[in-house]
C-alpha cells in the first residue's frame, strides 16, 4: 500500500457521506484508509462499517473516546502505507489530492508534503491559507516557524468563528 489515510471521527455523521464520495473518487487507488470511531454516540461508527463492508481499502477501528490525538495514534499504529496523511472528517479533498501529494513526495524525493486548504465555514466564508513558501526546504528550516504560522493562520481563524 503506497498511502495510509488516517481519519478520526467523532459525532460527525453529517459531514460522513460527502467525505468518503471524496475518498472513494480519487484518482490515485493505491490507498487504505483507517477510521477511528473515537467513541461517537451518534451514527459515525456504523457509517463507516457500511463504507468498509463496500471497498475493501477501509477498515474501522472502534475506541472509546480519547481525543483527536490518541485516535490518530491508533491510525498510525495500524496503518501499512508508505506515506500518511492526516485527514479529519468534516474536511472535504480534491479528486486529485492523494495522486498530487504522492507525485510531489516523488518526483522530488522529500520525505513530507505539505498541501493549501481553504477553509469554509458554515456560512460560506472562504479562506484559503497559504503555506509560508512553496519548493523543497531542510525539515530543521522548516519547523523554525511552522508551529507559529499555523498557530496565526489557521488556530486563530476557529477561534474567531466561534
Amino acid at each position: 500500500m503506497k498511502i495510509s489515510v488516517v481519519i478520526p471521527v467523532y459525532n460527525k455523521e453529517k459531514y460522513m457521506d460527502d467525505l468518503f464520495q471524496c475518498l472513494l473518487s480519487q484518482t490515485f487507488e493505491e490507498f487504505e484508509c483507517i477510521l477511528i470511531d473515537d467513541g461517537s454516540t451518534d451514527a459515525s461508527g456504523e457509517i463507516c462499517d457500511k463504507v468498509a463492508c463496500i471497498d475493501k481499502r477501509f477498515e474501522v477501528i472502534h475506541i472509546p473516546n480519547s481525543g483527536v490525538s490518541h485516535a490518530r495514534n491508533v491510525g498510525i499504529d495500524a496503518s501499512c502505507g508508505e506515506y500518511i496523511t492526516f485527514i479529519d472528517a468534516d474536511d472535504r479533498i480534491p479528486n486529485n489530492y492523494l495522486e498530487n501529494l504522492y507525485e510531489t513526495i516523488i518526483e522530488s524525493g522529500v520525505d513530507l508534503s505539505i498541501c493549501t486548504i481553504t477553509k469554509i465555514w458554515h456560512s460560506g466564508k472562504k479562506k484559503k491559507i497559504q503555506l509560508p513558501g512553496s519548493g523543497t526546504f531542510d525539515i530543521s528550516e522548516l519547523l523554525l516557524n511552522f508551529a507559529d504560522y499555523q498557530k496565526k493562520q489557521v488556530f486563530m481563524d476557529i477561534v474567531v468563528e466561534r
